[in-house]
């Protein structure tokens, strides 16, 4: 049973979904001086709702030194956090910080639920650019 579907009308009636852009970690380059950058696949549109951290989870991460602006985005489909033990990044989002404000670059830090139709991830605002190839 799909709970998140039975109940996504009534919280879009307070707090729309909202059209976003997702661009999925695919590896990283390193350089002649030993820098690595990541690369991305394409950004694609998807739909999401965006919600702020409940009191409780802001803790938690704390205490897992997770700090900064974050927010909890649930989203139709799959995205991936950084998982050092791979040597993988995250997935980057990009979408406004407050209502009507400008897109900006969000990091999938922590996947909180995964199902086969939609996840619930916290991400984290980043302070550069949103990958546009």
């Amino acid at each position: 049973m799909n709970l998140r579907g039975i109940v996504s009308g009534a919280i879009g009636a307070v707090n729309c979904d909202q059209l976003i852009q997702w661009a999925q970690y695919l590896d990283y380059s390193t350089d002649a001086s030993g820098k690595s950058t990541p690369t991305y696949a394409p950004a694609m549109n998807i739909w999401a709702q965006v919600q702020p951290l409940p009191t409780d989870r802001l803790a938690h991460l704390d205490n897992l030194n997770i700090q900064g602006v974050l927010r909890q985005v649930y989203l139709r489909g799959a995205v991936a956090s950084a998982v050092r033990e791979d040597q993988t990044g995250g997935d980057l989002l990009q979408f406004p910080e407050i209502p009507c404000g400008q897109p900006k670059t969000w990091l999938v830090v922590l996947v909180d639920e995964q199902w086969p139709t939609w996840c619930r991830v916290t991400v984290k605002l980043q302070n550069f650019a949103f990958p546009t190839t």
